[in-house]
């Protein structure tokens, strides 16, 4: 821009200013020091103006250029949680057995009803800021809270949390019922819900997009939110032993892994005549002698792996063993859930649970029990993700990796049009880029706000924002493969939890923005323990509890590598990073820091490579399942969730109880006792619990943050003030 542009710019902009604040006034009462101020403000807002019009201008070229390119997208690898995924209610954490049949009141349950003359709240486009491209959009697929902040536009599922209490209310499902034993939950669904491509829903679509996560051949990572279907565990038990005497028929014993193989053998046990009965497995006899011959070569190759690879090498592949595996390879998830998924009707869901599962309706408000239609998904194959069709209040108009992904409103959507017309979710991976982004007016909302920013933020009264603060469920912590050195002692993982300074951590680092982790559980969780007393900073502790390891000499510990995700500098990440790098080093721990992208890093956690690294995890659905079963249970090594490779029997039998009991009470103890034996073992640094924040334009409305999170904030019924939009250009 020109001296002159520039010049008439601040001119325009001072004289606008003039004028909306009254001359009356101004002649009166302004002072030359009042009107040079307002210029100085009035000259740094023509500087952003500027750097925006470039900002603009380069992304215009960059999405040309792309968009000339026609390239296949490409995805980053899917995420674990991350921090999924997914805040408190009590109805929604327990069984809902005892409660009445739900009826829906479709206005009372969503919000906002259109009773009133709101033409004038229609139109725009709605920006949010993002860090990274969603790795996966589709439902089935969905894992990390990126993608579930983008999928959730597009896709819903049979109910949802209420954005007031964060209960399970109905959404596709107009009621449903619980038996007795609260084994089987049928739902009614409505009749009015249309797919984006113009067909109506129907309960065959849900058996449908149920039996498509739990099919292997998708390969979803969470498939085990529907493990309690009835059926499927024998089908998992199966499919597991498949894996590993595959290796064996093919002379791949360097894939045999001994803590697969013996998860295996222990899965087999469900695998009985009355379950397959029950499940309505048509050859109940092949399946049962297949699963018996898989049993016994399996004790044979649990044996020979724990001699080493010179005995697994000798583990020969009888033709019993081939007839048995040709079995396991025919063997199809419907087959074995088609008592679990049924359709009395057109409009009517059952399904059936092997046993009880107290957070069952929690997991059906999670995206991945949305609902697809299967002419696309089978159509599209892999690249559904590229092509989502859902029955949200947008559908999907395109993604241009690393630049953004649009959406734009569905105008059949069952609970009315949504009030803007697009919305985009640009991939700014730089936090401080974002927030500058939003500064200057081409971003309407972001989620994560630097923590160095935080603090003027919220002193600054003329900030061009409103910012949102809750504090929701999630735990951050430093975690320990234990099953790695030195980390296999639990006096070492003790000594540095000991070590590090979470008070500083919350105070300094993150700005006040959280508190003190004890445990593993956040408040305002059911079953959260207000008297739990986690490891405080002590420092002598610390060097007491590593002398009793045996590390008086602590160089005996070697240079530890601490791993950690970062987009950049400016990553909070990072500065963690450093903080515990110093605290350990106060103890004589040397560490070496580590940094990579998500999508490897996930990889490295998964294969269980880190000895000790950087996690968080937020809340899928609101119940001490979600955190304690998924990242403490021995069958959840690795990617399923527990990355600590941690393993205790009385902790599994806990947990276990803990998700098959209705009883609030019981379910809380059971939590609280097994809470206490993993702050004992001491897998992870439990270091804090986050306030979350969620910053947002003055003329956004109807966007509201809840316990969930902000990328679980949901959108439908958000509106652009166009009168306030006019203030803020």
């Amino acid at each position: 821009m020109s001296g002159t542009s520039r010049s008439i710019l601040l001119a325009i902009a001072i004289l606008l200013t003039l004028s909306s604040a009254g001359c009356v006034r101004y002649s009166k009462t302004s002072k030359i020091d009042e009107l040079e101020s307002k210029i100085e403000k009035l000259e740094r807002r023509t500087e952003d103006l500027e750097e925006s019009l470039r900002i603009n201008e380069r992304m215009a070229s960059l999405e040309s250029r792309l968009a000339l390119l026609s390239r296949p997208v490409t995805m980053v690898p899917a995420s674990a949680q991350a921090v999924t995924v997914p805040a408190v209610a009590a109805p929604a954490s327990a069984l809902q057995a005892e409660a009445a049949p739900v009826a829906a009141v479709p206005g009372a349950v969503l919000g906002t009803t259109r009773t009133r003359d709101n033409r004038g709240m229609y139109g725009g486009e709605y920006r949010q800021g993002i860090a990274t491209d969603p790795p996966n959009i589709d439902p089935a697929r969905l894992s990390d809270t990126t993608s579930h902040r983008v999928g959730m536009t597009l896709f819903e599922g049979l109910v949802e949390f209420s954005e007031e209490d964060l209960s399970v209310v109905p959404l596709i499902a107009s009621s449903w019922d619980v038996s007795e034993d609260g084994t089987v939950f049928t739902f009614k669904i409505r009749d009015d819900v249309k797919f984006h491509n113009g067909r109506l829903v129907t309960a065959e679509d849900f058996v449908y997009s149920y039996s498509r996560m739990l099919d292997p051949k998708t390969a979803a990572e969470r498939a085990w939110l529907f493990e309690e279907v009835l059926g499927y565990k024998q089908f998992e038990a199966l499919l597991a032993a498949r894996g590993q005497l595959k290796f064996v028929v093919d002379g791949n014993f360097a894939k045999v892994e001994l803590k697969r193989v013996e998860r295996a053998l222990k899965s087999l046990e469900v695998v009985t005549r009355p379950e397959l009965e029950r499940s309505g497995v048509s050859d109940v006899d092949g399946v049962l002698e297949a699963g018996e011959r898989a049993r016994i070569k399996m004790e044979e190759v649990a044996e020979a792996a724990r001699q080493g690879q010179d005995a697994l090498g000798q583990v020969k592949a009888e033709p019993e063993l081939m007839t048995a595996l040709k079995t396991l390879n025919g063997l199809q998830v419907r087959d074995f859930i088609s008592r679990g998924l049924t359709t009395p009707d057109s409009h009517t869901l059952r399904i059936e649970l092997r046993r009880p599962f107290a957070p069952f309706l929690s997991i059906l408000a999670m995206p991945n029990a949305a609902v697809v239609p299967k002419e696309e998904a089978e159509k599209w194959g892999d690249q559904f993700s590229q092509h989502p069709v859902g029955t949200g209040p947008f559908q999907f108009v395109s993604w241009t990796p690393h630049v953004s992904v649009e959406v734009k409103a569905f105008d059949d959507y069952f609970l009315g049009r949504p009030y803007v017309d697009s919305m985009r979710f640009r991939v700014i991976p730089d936090t401080v880029a974002r927030l500058y982004e939003f500064q200057v007016g081409n971003l309407e909302s972001i989620n994560q706000i630097a923590d160095e920013k935080y603090e003027s933020i919220k002193a600054n009264t003329d900030f061009p924002g409103v910012l949102q603060e809750k504090a929701t469920l999630n735990t951050y912590y430093m975690g320990f493969n234990v099953t790695l050195k030195p980390f296999d002692n639990k006096l070492v993982r003790q000594a540095f939890n000991y070590a590090i300074r979470k008070d500083t951590i919350v105070n300094v680092i993150r700005r006040g923005r959280g508190s003190v982790a004890e445990g593993v559980l956040p408040p305002g969780l059911p079953s959260y323990n207000p008297e739990l007393k986690g490891y405080s900073y002590n420092k002598q502790k610390a060097i007491e509890l590593l002398k009793e390891a045996g590390y008086e000499d602590r160089s005996k510990l070697g240079v530890i590598e601490y791993w950690y995700n970062a987009t950049g500098p400016n990553d909070p990440n990072a500065k963690l990073a450093e903080v515990i790098q110093q605290n350990l080093r106060e103890i004589g721990v040397e560490t070496k820091l580590q940094s990579t992208d998500w999508g490897t890093y996930l990889k490295k956690l998964d294969r269980g490579e880190l000895a000790m690294f950087r996690l968080g995890w937020v809340a899928d659905y609101p119940d001490a399942d979600n955190f304690m079963y998924i990242l403490f249970h021995s069958s959840m090594h690795g990617e399923a969730g527990n990355h600590t490779y941690f393993a205790n029997a009385e902790v599994d039998e806990l947990l276990e109880k803990g998700r098959t009991t209705a009883d609030r009470e019981k379910r809380t103890a059971y939590y609280r006792r097994a809470e206490e034996i993993i702050v004992e073992e001491a897998p992870w640094i439990f270091l804090y619990h986050a306030k979350q924040t969620f910053l947002h334009k003055p003329y956004v409305k109807g966007a509201t943050l809840t316990g969930m999170g902000p990328d679980a904030t949901q959108l439908r019924h958000a509106w652009l003030d166009k009168d306030a939009q006019g203030d803020q250009d």
